[in-house]
Order: structure tokens, then C-alpha cells, then sequence
């Protein structure tokens, strides 16, 4: 398979906030037991019942940090699992110069990380005034084969370049949100996600980072694939 000669967005792990958070809880860590060190070398030097409440009040205060830094960790933990996640995700998403597994790729995405089987994912038609259905899953492709640039949540979102990201209805249906698809500066297609699965009742922030995360990789993967179609044509 030809690589692309066009170069799209840059695909770094975004690794050294989290190390930086991992690397602060460890230091808090270190420091509870420190503490817990310097007070239980002082109860030893001390006279029976000197120090016993002080003590007993600061190792209350430990373990209370305690917990807490280890609540800490596991969420910064759960979060690097994530993005981690996420940047194997968007790497299969540029690593193909095939649109159709440029697509599945997205879907992949959108039903994994966001937790949706209804998507569907527009192209910009040639003149502007009409976005045209590239991709579908879970809904009628008949009833979303076009909309007009404009019209409803998801043609808005191609004028203004605006994401709506709270559920909305438009033709019938729950948007439960739409982004952009963007090449660089131009918008050339909108993302809508429709309904949820049952377990997931709204989208999370990590929810909200990953649709304008798609905003810009996807629209620039079916850029690429589309240069490269007409190279091999």
C-alpha cells in the first residue's frame, strides 16, 4: 500500500502531562511516608502515653491522604489507559489510504470509545450547499442521504464550524452530537453520532475531547484517502 505524500496531523502520545501527574501523586506518596516515618521514630523516643494522641490523630490524617492520593492515581491511571487507547485508535485511522477503512476506522472509534452504533459521517459536495452521506451505521442511510448545508444541528455545524455537543432533534431522530470534519482550515463533512447504548447516559468530558479529537483527525484521514484515490486513478 502507497503512503500518502500529503502529511496530516501530527500523532504524538500525548504522555507527559500524565507522566507529570503520575510523577506528582508518587511524590505525595513519598512524602506520606516520610511523615509516617518522622512520627513513628518520634512515639519510639517518647514516654509511654506522651504522644499516643497526637500520633493517633496524625495517622488518622495519613490514611486519609492516603486514600485519597491512591483515588488520585487510579483516576490519572484510568485516564492515560484512555488516551492511550485513543492514540492506537486515531493511528489506525491515518494509517490507511483506503477511504473505506478510513470509515471503519471511525465507527470503530465512535462505537468503542464514545459508546454509539448510530453514526453517520458526511461528505461536502462539490458547489458547498449539500452535505452527502459517506458513512452510516444503526440508521436509515434513505432518511440521511443528504442535508442541505445549513439545515438542523448537523448542516450548522458545517456554517459555522461550530460542534454541538448536547443531544438535539433534528428529522426525527436524537443527535446526541455532531462535530465538524475538518482539513486543516476548510470543513469538508460533519460526524453525527446519534443515540447511545443503554448503559451510557450522556457523554463524559474524555467523550467530549475525543469528538473534537475526531473533528480534526478524521476529516484529514478522508482528505488523505481521497488524494490518494485520484493519485492511483
Amino acid at each position: 500500500m502507497a503512503k500518502s505524500t500529503l502529511s496530516g496531523p501530527s500523532l504524538s502520545l500525548p504522555s507527559s502531562l500524565f507522566h507529570q501527574d503520575l510523577n506528582s501523586v508518587n511524590e505525595q506518596l513519598r512524602q506520606v511516608v516520610e511523615s509516617l516515618k518522622a512520627h513513628r521514630e518520634r512515639h519510639e523516643g517518647a514516654a509511654p502515653g506522651q504522644e499516643e494522641p497526637r500520633v493517633r490523630e496524625r495517622l488518622e490524617e495519613i490514611e486519609r491522604e492516603h486514600r485519597r492520593l491512591i483515588e488520585q492515581f487510579g483516576a490519572v491511571e484510568d485516564r492515560t489507559f484512555r488516551l492511550t487507547t485513543l492514540f492506537v485508535a486515531l493511528h489506525q485511522l491515518h494509517q490507511s489510504t483506503e477511504r473505506a477503512d478510513v470509515l471503519t476506522a471511525l465507527q470503530e472509534i465512535v462505537v468503542n470509545l464514545l459508546g454509539s452504533e448510530q453514526l453517520a459521517v458526511f461528505e461536502l459536495a462539490p458547489g458547498g450547499k449539500v452535505l452527502s452521506l459517506a458513512h452510516s451505521a444503526g440508521i436509515s442511510p434513505a432518511a440521511w442521504r443528504e442535508v442541505a448545508v445549513g439545515d438542523g444541528c448537523i448542516g450548522r455545524v458545517v456554517t459555522d464550524g461550530v460542534s454541538r455537543l448536547r443531544p438535539t432533534r433534528f428529522r426525527d431522530a436524537t443527535v446526541t452530537a455532531c462535530v465538524p470534519l475538518r482539513a486543516g482550515r476548510r470543513i469538508v463533512g460533519a460526524l453525527a453520532v446519534f443515540e447511545l447504548l443503554s448503559h451510557k447516559a450522556l457523554l463524559s468530558p474524555f467523550d467530549l475531547e475525543l469528538l473534537e479529537t475526531l473533528s480534526i483527525h478524521a476529516g484529514a484521514a478522508l482528505c488523505l484517502a481521497g488524494h490518494e484515490r485520484r493519485e492511483k486513478a
